[in-house]
């Protein structure tokens, strides 16, 4: 819902380029073979112009991911330059361009959380904390 159907979206030729509806897909399976990611969007600059605006954001994304039996931390510092624009009285990306500004990887140190098997962590899907929290706050019960 953050894209409309025809916009343009931008990651490089490496990765993705062509519309939504076959990125989140894509994105899924790329991101699914991951064993965490997270995404943090900071520092917006939003111009607008009548029924057009532009945006940079930019983004940290972390990710964990295992090759050749060894655990990395992969994290990519870049920024999203998004247009949106305002159609039928909704505002959505039309296009966006992903820019890298620079990515490094790092051994994971996992081992961290053997330290502290208590905490509560992160998970892929269904299985998040967030949606028993969620659904606990929202129903008013404590299942």
């Amino acid at each position: 819902e953050v894209f409309f159907e025809d916009a343009e979206l931008d990651y490089g030729p490496g990765l993705y380029r062509g519309p939504p509806g076959p990125f989140i897909p894509f994105a899924l399976e790329f991101q699914g073979a991951m064993r965490h990611t997270q995404h943090r969007l900071s520092n917006l600059l939003i111009e607008r112009s009548g029924e057009r605006a532009f945006c940079e954001s930019y983004v940290c994304a972390v990710h964990q991911l295992e090759r050749e039996g060894a655990l990395l931390d992969l994290i990519v510092e870049g920024r999203f330059l998004d247009g949106f624009e305002l159609r039928r009285g909704e505002w959505r990306v039309a296009r966006r361009v992903e820019v890298i500004d620079f990515a490094h990887e790092r051994p994971s140190t996992l081992h961290w959380f053997e330290q502290g098997p208590e905490l509560n962590r992160g998970r892929h899907g269904m299985d998040d904390l967030l949606f028993k929290v969620r659904r606990e706050w929202l129903t008013g019960t404590d299942s």
